[in-house]
Parts: structure tokens; sequence; C-alpha cells
């Protein structure tokens, strides 16, 4: 097997997953069990509603910081760097031509309680589908490609552990945090989730290709 190619096999595996389960979410007891989920998340996570707002606007600062990374390596002369960094900033754009190829419907104020984090009016301006969740989807693949990066460039990092278990802390949680703010369906999570994890997989075989480790 050729080098890194077993990540376009994870790539082609986690994508197709995604486009499965958009096929599913149209199933009537698919859309029963997102409605139970939702409102079961809600209704349990609903003393940790504040810390989940702050978990969903975190995107508000790794977006734009996304942007200056490319700026940085740049600068540093590290041009595979800088490429890859600004392939992972287009995560975002990624992100929304996937949704507006499968224009899964988000929930409705009838069924959940739409519970948006800070600067809600803004996310509601550019909320017109909800599939796959756009906000699990950048998590995924900015701060992982980040990750990975870092582990890269500082192997020798005394606060690589922290920046592990953040990293990891906060992709975990924020597809709990979109059900239980009402934002999205259990199926919109995981399709960011594994719609995610597909171009993260592309970007660091793009990078195992590129470099010369």
């Amino acid at each position: 097997m050729k080098k890194g190619s077993y990540l376009l096999i994870l790539t082609f595996l986690l994508a197709s997953l995604g486009v499965l389960i958009y096929f599913y979410t149209l199933e009537e007891h698919v859309i029963s069990a997102n409605i139970y989920l939702s409102k079961t998340l809600q209704a349990g996570l609903h003393p940790f509603v504040p810390l989940l707002r702050v978990i969903s606007s975190v995107e508000y600062f790794i977006i734009p910081m996304s942007y200056v990374l490319p700026f940085y390596f740049y600068f540093k002369k590290q041009k595979l760097l800088t490429a890859l960094t600004f392939l992972s900033a287009s995560s975002w754009i990624v992100g929304r031509i996937l949704k507006e190829f499968f224009l899964g419907p988000c929930p409705g104020v009838d069924i959940v309680n739409h519970l948006y984090p800070m600067f809600g009016g803004l996310e509601r301006f550019f909320r017109t589908q909800c599939f796959p969740s756009g906000h699990v989807f950048d998590y995924v693949s900015i701060l992982g490609m980040n990750l990975y990066l870092c582990r890269k460039v500082f192997r020798k990092d005394k606060f690589q552990i922290v920046n592990i278990l953040l990293t990891v802390f906060i992709i975990s949680t924020i597809g709990l945090s979109r059900v239980a703010l009402g934002a999205h369906w259990v199926t919109d999570v995981v399709a960011g989730y594994l719609f995610g994890g597909a171009w993260l997989s592309l970007l660091i075989y793009f990078y195992r290709q590129l470099s010369k480790d």
C-alpha cells in the first residue's frame, strides 16, 4: 500500500457513511428518534446550557484564527504549512457547501427549544440548512488539523498534553452542545463528525504526501 493511501480509504468510508446517514434522516422512524433524543438531551443538559453556549461560541474564535495561521507560517517561510493551514481554514467554506448540497432542515421552534449561543443573531442569519452540523465539521477539521500540525511542529512542547486534552474535550462536546441548544438534530451532528473526519483525513493525506517525513 502506498504512503498514506489508507487515509484516502478512510476519507471515502467516512464520507460514504455521512451520505448514508442523510438518506436515513428521511425515514419516519429516524425523524421520531431525532425528536426524542433532542428533547431528552435538552432536558438532561439544561443545567449546563451556559457552558454549552461557550463551547458553541468557540467557533467565532477558531474561524478567524484559522485564517491567521497561514500568514504566520508564510512569514516563517514554511510553504508546506502555509498551504496546509490555508486548506484547513477553508473548512468553513467546505462545510457550507455541504449544507447547500444536502439542504437538510433545521429543528423547528415548535419541536425543540432554541437556546442559541452568543452571537445568536449572526448565527440565525446564516442558518438556512442544518445537515451536516457546520460547527461539528469545523471543530473536527480545523482543530483536528491544527492539533496534528502542532504535534509535528512543536514535538517537545511542555504544554502538548494540555493542548491535546483541551482539543479532544471541545471536539467531543460540541456535538452534545449543538443538540442541547436546539440548533441541530443528532443525525446532523453525527454527519458533521463523519464529514469533518473525512476532510481531516484528506488534509493529513496531503500533508504526508508533500512532507519529507
